[in-house]
């Protein structure tokens, strides 16, 4: 089934896993080969065969764990500290300061442990690769929680380190992690990852699975999201209910374009006066459902809204131009200009520029009046610029 146009929402992920290839590696025959030499009798030998494993790196991950069980003690004991760098996301090319820290960790007590953990989070790079394995084998689940929330908002960043790193497992494996934390980003992640593998069926299997298993509000979350890469949204709206997660269910009702349904449950849920965005929003959904009398009232508890901070105004006249309400915005600007009008944002300066259209195109009049009556640096600085207003201005006049 085609994924809908929403799948499109990925598209700076997709791009990173364009061209997802992995590491150029040895074939099989060279490995085993490498395996062999790892006993060699020449010390020169063994070390250009564990140069060339740990560079091979997971491909070379069963031959390494069947030599590990070698009788000769020199092939088991090499392979087994390749398999503890890679274990952590080490590689000959991994820079000596970060395996400096891997050793502190390794060697370290559990503040020593969280030390060592932020500060990879915040490096970047291949530090992002080592965090993500340090952060997969560790088997405190209090220190691994306490990482992931010390992290915080650079977990994006980690991630697309991670994807870089084109080591699909590690991918998988750092995903699953955040499936339990209501992280969007990651989930959005791991269901594209699994439709560019090919995977989303088999996983849709082993979700639902478990959700007959044992039900878990995060499995439901997952199941959504693997749904709604691959195209089926009725099937993706029935784990978002059970989910329970409100939001979830929200934006794949707008996805649907069940704006009725999604009028009610805004509804449900109660239009707090003071809240202007749950206004527009509910004003937004009642519009696209056609409802012209619920459409309406909403549009009368936005234009009655008595918000006290300094951008109140700002954000009603907002909920009024995207709501098909150009005129009354204008109109409410002139009555209450704001020196504190985010004006100096290009998104603010697109937004003034769409309502001035939408304006102009109800009631050309408006035009007239606009310029004299905003501050220079609101929407007068834009007319200025704008040469359908210049050449309202100057109606009737001569060049010069």
């Amino acid at each position: 089934m085609v994924a809908p146009p929403t799948v499109r929402s990925f598209v700076a992920v997709i791009f990173l896993l364009a061209g997802w290839g992995a590491r150029a590696t040895p074939t099989e025959e060279e490995i085993a080969r490498a395996i062999e030499q790892l006993g060699s009798e020449t010390l020169k030998v063994r070390e250009e065969a564990s140069r060339l494993l740990w560079a091979a790196g997971k491909s070379a991950e069963p031959a390494l764990q069947k030599a590990v069980k070698s009788p000769d003690a020199e092939v088991a004991w090499r392979a087994q500290e390749i398999l503890k760098k890679l274990q952590y996301g080490l590689y000959p090319d991994t820079p000596p300061e970060i395996q400096k820290l891997v050793e502190r960790y390794l060697e370290g007590d559990g503040e020593t442990k969280r030390f060592v953990l932020m500060e990879l989070s915040g490096r970047g790079g291949r530090a992002s690769i080592v965090f993500s394995a340090i952060i997969i084998s560790e088997k405190d689940e209090n220190l691994r929680q306490d990482a992931l929330n010390q992290a915080g908002e650079r977990i994006t960043g980690i991630l697309s380190d991670l994807l870089l790193s084109k080591d699909s497992a590690a991918v998988e494996k750092a995903l699953e992690l955040f499936l339990d934390r209501e992280d969007d980003l990651a989930l959005r992640n791991y269901a594209v990852l699994h439709l560019l593998q090919g995977s989303l069926g088999r996983k849709i299997t082993e979700f639902k699975t478990r959700m007959e298993q044992t039900f878990k509000p995060s499995n439901a979350r997952t199941l959504a999201y693997l749904h709604r890469a691959n195209g089926d949204l009725e099937d993706a709206l029935q784990a978002a209910r059970k989910s329970g997660n409100k939001n979830l269910l929200k934006m794949l009702l707008c996805e649907f374009g069940d704006w009725k349904t999604l009028a009610t449950l805004q509804a449900d849920e109660g239009a707090d006066p003071h809240d202007i965005e749950k206004l527009g929003f509910l004003a937004a959904c009642r519009r696209l459902a056609g409802d012209a009398r619920g459409f309406q009232d909403a549009i009368t508890g936005i234009e009655k809204f008595g918000g006290h901070m300094p951008d109140d105004q700002w954000f009603v006249e907002k909920a009024l131009f995207l709501n098909d309400r150009p005129v009354e915005g204008m109109n409410r600007t002139l009555k209450h200009p704001n020196p504190l009008h985010p004006t100096g944002s290009s998104g603010g300066a697109r937004l003034e520029n769409l309502a001035l259209d939408a304006a102009r195109e109800k009631s050309p009049h408006l035009v007239a009046v606009i310029p004299s009556k905003i501050p220079r640096r609101g929407f007068q600085s834009h007319l200025d610029t704008d040469p359908r207003t210049v050449r309202s201005q100057n109606s009737g006049k001569g060049p010069g």
